[in-house]
C-alpha cells in the first residue's frame, strides 16, 4: 500500500516525464523511496488521479490528448525498412547481402549465385547441407527451383500455406530487436 506522499511522488514524476511507463516508475520507486510495488499498483494510482495509462505510455489528464507535450511522433511503416538476404548453419551465420529495390526471382537467383558458395565455404558446410527457404512466390518460381535443383545437393520442400517454420526467422527477429536499439541515419 502506498502513502499519500508516495502517490504524490508518482504523480509528480508523471507530470515531469509523461512518457514514463508504470514499470519504469516501479524501478524509480524502488531506487528513490526504497519501496517495492508492482506496476498494477502504479496504474491504479494513475487512474485514481484521473491520469490515463495508455498503450504508448503517455499519461495525461482527460482533455489533454492533443497537447504538444502529450503527443508522440511517428512515421508510417516504422520509418522504412531494409531487405536483407542471409543464411545460417549449425556452425554459425553467413555474410548478409543487402538488397536495393524490389526483389524478383532473377535477383534472388543472382544473390544465391554470388553469395551462397562463399558462405558455404565460410560455414564449412560444402555439400553437406539441406537448403531451406520459405514459400515466397519468388522462391518457388520455376527459375529458382531449377537453379536450386542444379546447385544444391538437397532442398527441403515445405507445403504451401504452411506456418513459417524456418529457423532463420528467429534470428531475423533478434536482429530486428537489436537494430531498433541503435539510432541510425538514412543514406
Amino acid at each position: 500500500m502506498l502513502t499519500v506522499r508516495e502517490e504524490r511522488w508518482i504523480i509528480r514524476r508523471m507530470f515531469n516525464n509523461r512518457r514514463l511507463s508504470p514499470r519504469n516508475l516501479v524501478a524509480e520507486l524502488e531506487q528513490h523511496l526504497h519501496k517495492k510495488v508492482c506496476a498494477e499498483t502504479v496504474r491504479r494510482v494513475l487512474r485514481k488521479h484521473n491520469l490515463h495509462d495508455g498503450p504508448h505510455y503517455v499519461s495525461r489528464k482527460s482533455g489533454e490528448e492533443l497537447l504538444e507535450r502529450n503527443l508522440r511522433s511517428s512515421a508510417k511503416g516504422d520509418g522504412g525498412s531494409v531487405m536483407v538476404w542471409g543464411c545460417m548453419a549449425a556452425s554459425g551465420v553467413g555474410k548478409l547481402h543487402f538488397i536495393e529495390g524490389i526483389m524478383k526471382k532473377r535477383n534472388y537467383v543472382q544473390i544465391l549465385k554470388v553469395n551462397f558458395k562463399a558462405n558455404a565455404t565460410k560455414l564449412n558446410i560444402q555439400n553437406n547441407f539441406i537448403f531451406h527457404h520459405d514459400n515466397d512466390p519468388k522462391h518457388s518460381s520455376y527459375m529458382v527451383r531449377e537453379w536450386c535443383l542444379c546447385n544444391f545437393p538437397r532442398v527441403l520442400k515445405t507445403p504451401p500455406q504452411s506456418p513459417d517454420l524456418i529457423v532463420i526467422e528467429n534470428l531475423w527477429a533478434k536482429l530486428d530487436r537489436e537494430i531498433r536499439k541503435v539510432p541510425f541515419r538514412t543514406k
